[in-house]
């Protein structure tokens, strides 16, 4: 596999968490800290990982910057609750 599908295959992996941890704070949940997948912060040290990388295409580098985004907002959602 080359270096490029890589990169897509760890964002799509990336990806997918992240929408499993949107779906746990969207219905009002916290997430439990079990693991470390669980953890917002673990996706972003993944992600600025491959961010790091200097062959990363733009098209990757632009789906990474929107995942941290999204990551941002369940950590925020997650603020919010815990001062509730």
């Amino acid at each position: 596999m080359g270096t490029d599908a890589s990169y897509k295959s760890d964002l799509l992996h990336i990806e997918s968490s992240v929408v499993a941890l949107e779906r746990i704070t969207n219905s009002g949940d916290s997430i439990a800290s079990t693991s470390l997948i669980n953890e917002p912060g673990y996706w972003r040290r993944r992600i600025e990982t491959l961010l790091s990388q200097r062959d990363i295409s733009q098209v990757d580098r632009d789906h990474a910057q929107a995942l941290l985004n999204r990551l941002r907002g369940i950590a925020r959602s997650q603020a919010e609750s815990q001062r509730i």
